[in-house]
């Protein structure tokens, strides 16, 4: 998997590495916010989702409401980032590259 978490009226999310298997690598500043950011407020929604990482892995295990969850949580941020002012660079978003991207939280 490669590309965008996208749709007609919401912003792309980056996804920075391309992978075929359950890992899913994001890079959150293509819609103005920060790992930090998502894992403070995926922690404090109804069903709390754990996140530490650029890296989601997602399992046979893994309910479809905390994916419908994380998508949801994702568009929110990036409606208030984007209400809030927040452009994102025409040039970055031509230039989407992927790349081997590990990032953790501390």
């Amino acid at each position: 998997m490669h590309g965008t978490f996208s749709s007609p009226q919401q912003p792309a999310v980056s996804l920075t590495y391309q992978t075929t298997r359950n890992k899913i690598f994001y890079d959150p500043s293509s819609i103005g916010t920060s790992y930090a950011e998502i894992a403070e407020r995926a922690g404090k929604i109804p069903n709390p989702l754990s996140l530490a990482a650029s890296r989601l892995v997602v399992h046979i295990q893994t309910a479809e409401q905390a994916i419908d969850d994380f998508l949801g949580l994702i568009r929110s941020i990036a409606e208030e980032k984007r209400a809030a002012g927040f452009v994102r660079s025409v040039e970055k978003a031509r230039n989407i590259s992927h790349r081997d991207m590990y990032a953790h939280l501390k």
